[in-house]
């Protein structure tokens, strides 16, 4: 009997079921086949997150994210299967995220149904589990109503989830900086389920929340939310950042209340237009920015200016305040100070020189909370403040706080290494001063053992010459004794002829 799994409409197949084609296409071809598009690239559409609570790979699809899956359908499934390819030898869970903006519900479902259904068998088997996030009514009644037609076993590959949080801690990966998985559309229309009065926007939303919850990759930065690089990447664009009086561009409020409208329903996924709806949403996201992108730094300066300090006392004060930024606030000021450092140097097409930028942006960046009687003082601080800040960003932002925790950690552990060896040549010296220590006693040992055998050969060698002089002269001696005893033959023969 087959083993019966789910895909994400929540129909029932056989994962022990043939792979089928595409077109004429197989899953082998779509994997090592190019782009059609080369510029496609869908970040959000399928990503690998992390290991659930049985080591099992979890893999995240979201569909319906953007038009372009949909518009450029052979593209998408050649992305999908290049990017999960590689974690589908071994056992994985899918999370689909069936959150719908872009395309209808059938349509996504059709999308994730058609590459899980070109999966070779053995790929197939090793699916373990999939969990569905902000399904509609049309999944949640087909699972109502074929319950009674599926086993028991069939029943627990699937489970739906009202909220990310609960996937989350299912699959214990409720850690720190997962919600930059998801994107901006998702978490928005989550809230707006939860009944959040004020649901994450781009417009009034701390930029430092942006950041962390949906902070990318964005040149040298590691974190700026997906919103902000999108609009600044237009700004900077040559076919915009030339445009005449850039930043003042303007808008008929009819035009820009639906432009608003559609940036805090799409987020990044809105097609701009024109340029003046880059520009005007860019002003509008640091606009609305609580006491502006300082926040609360006014009061200090303020405190200059009653205090009569002058401009490099300023300075000073601004190159604190920056070191007290939070790491994603830090990461987007300079972000926002390199593009207006590129609409400078645009300045003799664009009209934008130095000065008319920093009388531009500035309140922007510093603005009090309320109503200030010195604020046509301050103003004039701001202003150069600003312009210093773009003319030289080193003199302010000179390094980055997270490559500071790098080279703090990397210190920590060269010192570390250091120590370890330290410690272990120490080990060594002693060890090797312990062995010739015991080397030169037992060398000292032997020498004297040897020394011994050589006195004890030595007596015995007196011993013996001693012996065997003593059994000479007690031979010497006998024979004497014997030639004195017996008698002389010269006498005997005397006698004898005496006789005769």
């Amino acid at each position: 009997m087959s083993s019966l799994s789910y895909n994400v409409s929540g129909v029932l197949y056989d994962s022990d079921s043939e792979s089928i084609e595409y077109n004429g296409l197989t899953y082998d071809d779509l994997l090592h086949s190019n782009f059609n598009d080369t510029t496609f690239n869908e970040n959000y559409l399928a990503r690998y997150i992390g290991k659930g609570p049985n080591m099992e790979r979890i893999l995240l699809i979201i569909p319906s994210v953007s038009s372009k899956v949909n518009l450029n359908y052979d593209d998408s499934l050649r992305f999908i299967i290049k990017i999960l390819d590689e974690h589908l030898d071994r056992k994985y869970s899918l999370v689909i995220c069936q959150t719908c903006i872009s395309w209808t519900d059938s349509n996504s479902y059709f999308f994730v149904n058609q590459w899980y259904n070109m999966l070779p068998r053995y790929k197939k088997k090793n699916l373990v589990k999939v969990y569905l996030i902000h399904s509609l009514m049309m999944t949640k009644t087909f699972l109502t109503l074929s319950n009674p037609f599926k086993s028991s076993k069939a029943l627990d590959k699937v489970e739906v989830f009202d909220t990310l949080s609960d996937v989350l801690h299912k699959l214990e990966l409720n850690k720190r900086n997962m919600l930059r998985n998801f994107p901006y559309i998702v978490q928005r229309a989550e809230e707006i389920n939860l009944g959040i009065q004020r649901p994450i926007s781009p417009f009034g939303t701390d930029l430092w929340i942006l950041s962390a919850r949906l902070g990318i990759r964005y040149k040298e930065f590691h974190h700026i939310p997906s919103i902000l690089c999108y609009v600044l990447q237009y700004l900077e664009s040559k076919e915009y950042v030339t445009t005449q009086n850039l930043l003042h561009l303007q808008m008929d409020s009819t035009r820009l209340y639906e432009v608003v409208t559609k940036v805090e329903e799409l987020g990044e996924n809105y097609e701009f237009l024109s340029v003046e709806e880059v520009v005007l949403v860019f002003r509008l996201i640091l606009g609305t920015q609580r006491c502006g992108l300082f926040g609360e730094a006014h009061t200090q300066f303020a405190s200059l200016i009653v205090n009569k300090s002058t401009f490099e006392e300023a300075q000073e004060e601004l190159k604190r305040q920056v070191k007290s930024l939070k790491s994603e606030l830090f990461e987007c000021i300079l972000c926002i100070i390199k593009t207006l450092r590129v609409i400078v140097r645009n300045s003799n097409r664009n009209g934008m020189n130095l000065k008319i930028i920093s009388k531009t942006m500035a309140p922007f960046f510093f603005r009090p909370l309320k109503p200030d009687v010195y604020i046509y003082k301050l103003l004039q601080l701001y202003e150069g403040l600003l312009s210093s800040m773009i003319e030289k960003p080193g003199l302010y932002f000179d390094k980055d706080p997270q490559t500071k925790l790098v080279k703090q950690e990397h210190t920590n552990t060269e010192s570390t290494k250091e120590s370890t060896k330290e410690t272990r040549e120490s080990t060594r010296e002693t060890r090797d001063g312990k062995l010739k220590e015991t080397k030169s006693r037992e060398t000292s040992r032997e020498s004297k053992s040897r020394d011994v055998s050589r006195e004890s050969k030595r007596e015995t060698t007196r011993e013996s010459k001693s012996r065997e002089v003593s059994r000479e002269t007690t031979r010497e001696k006998g024979s004497r004794l014997i030639e004195d005893k017996s008698p002389r033959n010269d006498s005997i023969n005397l006698s004898d002829t005496h006789s005769n």
